[in-house]
């Protein structure tokens, strides 16, 4: 019997629908569950629907693992991000081998149906992630800090997809390392010296990021500045701290397990005192936050390269007050390894 064009849609969103409501109905117990066998709904050879919040055990230490683990936030794809999808796909399908990656997609409904009707989940073992239930399962210690990191409770990134970097080493327990890559990027080459770069992590470094490349913190640093002429928060990366850009975001997940400074951030509390002592009001999401985590705790961030994230966007040197400084904080001399094609610029030809 033949089903209509429909049917794979309306299963799928039933799917996601009953993994919803079993993360919403317990999601601490359903967290305590391995993520094997039952834990998965396996659509195909290579598709997998993750159940608990968890990944497999298998294959995770960097000593050991041949695949780089990535994960791509996927949510109510507009003609825009479905471009930039496809573009960053077939940008990792050409520079890897289908055994170099598994591939990790935090979607909802909409951007899940997406990705398999599109045939993003073909090439490499990939894990769905329904945003919503971890979005619910990281509610408690989000709710501390979004009210710091969005200055328009409207704007684009005032979603809790723009700050769940920040518990993934909770909504994962057991997965160990994973590079973020946000939908606009497009590799110029094999990921592998990205992902080597957590080799070289100190015990106590849990992030690696670049530097943001336009004044974006310059300005949201302005108050502080003003008051503190001598501070290099702001500043470009020859003489200062010019912030960070989260396009490109690798986490050291046990790392940040076992760290108490970081745990100890999630209360309203002292998230009022860190952003009222620099006047900080953010509004690009999990950046501001590892931004201002700096100012306090340099010592969890690796800083990456340049060319690790090259960032196209030239929106701040059109703002009078910022265009005599703006190629201080834009300027990349390093080979170019994932391009960023933020604020709707265009990758080179």
């Amino acid at each position: 019997m033949l089903l209509p064009p429909y049917a794979a849609h309306l299963v799928l969103a039933i799917v996601l629908l009953m993994v919803m409501m079993l993360y919403l109905s317990n999601p601490q117990a359903t967290l305590a569950r391995v993520d094997t066998g039952s834990g998965h709904v396996q659509a195909n050879s290579g598709l997998h629907l993750n159940l608990t919040g968890q990944v497999s055990t298998a294959a995770l230490s960097l000593t050991t693992s041949q695949q780089m683990h990535v994960l791509i936030y996927v949510a109510t794809p507009s003609k825009a991000l479905k471009q930039s999808l496809r573009t960053l796909f077939r940008s990792l399908c050409q520079h890897h081998a289908p055994q170099d990656i598994h591939l990790h997609l935090a979607c909802d409904p909409l951007g899940c149906d997406l990705c398999i009707q599109d045939g993003l989940t073909e090439v490499f073992n990939t894990t769905l992630h329904p945003l919503e239930a971890m979005a619910a399962a990281g509610k408690d210690m989000l709710g501390t800090v979004l009210p710091f990191f969005d200055i328009n409770p409207e704007s684009h990134y005032a979603k809790d997809l723009f700050v769940l970097s920040l518990v993934l080493h909770k909504l994962l327990p057991l997965q160990s390392h994973l590079l973020l890559l946000d939908a606009d990027l497009k590799a110029a080459g094999p990921l592998w010296p990205l992902w080597q770069q957590l080799t070289e992590f100190t015990v106590d470094q849990s992030f690696g990021l670049s530097f943001e490349q336009q004044p974006v913190y310059r300005h949201v640093f302005a108050a502080h500045r003003q008051q503190h002429p001598n501070t290099t928060l702001g500043s470009p990366p020859a003489s200062g701290f010019p912030g960070f850009n989260s396009g490109v975001l690798l986490i050291h997940l046990d790392h940040l397990r076992h760290n108490t400074d970081y745990a100890a951030l999630f209360t309203a509390s002292t998230m009022h005192e860190l952003a009222t002592a620099y006047h900080f009001q953010g509004h690009l999401g999990d950046q501001d936050f590892y931004t201002l985590l700096y100012v306090l705790h340099p010592e969890l961030f690796a800083i990456l390269p340049c060319g690790y994230n090259r960032q196209l966007c030239t929106w701040w040197q059109k703002h009078p007050v910022y265009t005599d400084v703006f190629e201080a904080y834009h300027h990349c001399g390093d080979s170019v390894l994932v391009w960023h094609a933020n604020c709707n610029s265009q990758f080179p030809i």
